[in-house]
């Protein structure tokens, strides 16, 4: 019985109570893990691992969360010109080349 109801109670558990920035995370963590991507943009975030499912804000949220975890860090761009600096978020080689 422990293999049938074991799986799916842990399953059940692991998704029950996730929050939306959580799942978002982990969303965009599965994503990174196929991209193999050395940076990101909250853009790349919120259009390609998020699919525009949320706002540019909530994309600062996950990448916050993201950054707490040691998955990336954030690199400032010099810039040329007037405007902001480039926002930019390094992944983090070790997660990179784990499975």
């Amino acid at each position: 019985m422990s293999g049938y109801y074991l799986p799916h109670a842990r399953a059940v558990f692991d998704h029950s109570g996730v929050a939306g920035c959580d799942r978002d995370a982990r969303r965009v963590t599965r994503w990174l893990r196929r991209q193999h991507a050395a940076e990101i943009s909250r853009e790349d975030v919120r259009r390609q691992a998020l699919c525009q499912t949320v706002n540019a804000e909530a994309a600062e949220d996950v990448l916050e969360r993201l950054e707490a975890g040691g998955v990336v860090r954030l690199v400032v761009s010099g810039h040329e010109g007037a405007g902001r600096p480039r926002r930019r978020w390094q992944v983090n080689p070790n997660f990179r080349n784990s499975r």
